[in-house]
């Protein structure tokens, strides 16, 4: 389920190249950097990545107000974070294997498929 705009963004990282960083992160200064995919996609699209490599329908989507019935931790989904890993990249010569949820989810599929 979509959760707010559909419009909205989705900053998202495949769980090998999150552990990559965490290897890269160990070259780099101290400091606060963002590790997430080069392209973040808006909730629709994620929708539709996760949807294809799944070889289902497209998710439905909910009111965004819907998760506030659930408390304020549920509410981080309807918001649009939209964040770079560029100042990572740079200072860790770091590059995501998957440069969005649209390769990863793919790649993810073929892992897990029978």
């Amino acid at each position: 389920m979509i959760l707010g705009h559909p419009g909205g963004y989705v900053s998202s990282i495949h769980l090998a190249d999150a552990a990559s960083a965490v290897v890269a992160a160990l070259t780099v200064p101290g400091g606060t950097y963002n590790v997430v995919d080069d392209e973040p996609l808006t909730k629709r699209a994620y929708a539709q990545a996760l949807a294809r490599a799944a070889g289902a329908a497209t998710w439905v989507r909910g009111p965004g107000r819907l998760a506030y019935v659930f408390g304020e931790r549920l509410t981080s989904l309807t918001r649009s974070p939209r964040v770079s890993n560029a100042r990572f990249r740079q200072a860790a010569g770091w590059a995501p294997r998957y440069p969005s949820a649209r390769e990863g989810w793919l790649a993810t599929a073929r892992v897990l498929s029978p």
